[in-house]
């Protein structure tokens, strides 16, 4: 007879994926401690969910960003979400 508990011993765990913070020019102080927020981050997640997966950080400039800097414009929205679907594949 085949236990629950088998069954969960035999499945994988399952996979996490961290996606790092985007940039943005608002605070003024965020942009210069972007490195240090995500890795910190990163650290303090992977403690708690050893199977944790950091997705590559996804690059944009303020330009891609709304008149309030710390929003993405539409078409830079777009390729964030696709970026995020493709990123785990």
């Amino acid at each position: 007879m085949f236990a629950f508990r088998d069954l969960i011993t035999a499945l994988p765990k399952p996979s996490y994926f961290l996606a790092a913070p985007t940039v943005r020019t608002r605070p003024q102080w965020y942009l210069d401690l972007f490195p240090d927020i995500t890795q910190m981050l990163s650290k303090a997640l992977l403690f708690h969910h050893p199977n944790l997966t950091t997705l590559k950080t996804f690059h944009c400039s303020p330009s891609d960003l709304e008149s309030d800097g710390m929003h993405l414009n539409t078409l830079s929205g777009i390729a964030y979400v696709n970026f995020l679907v493709e990123q785990p594949k």
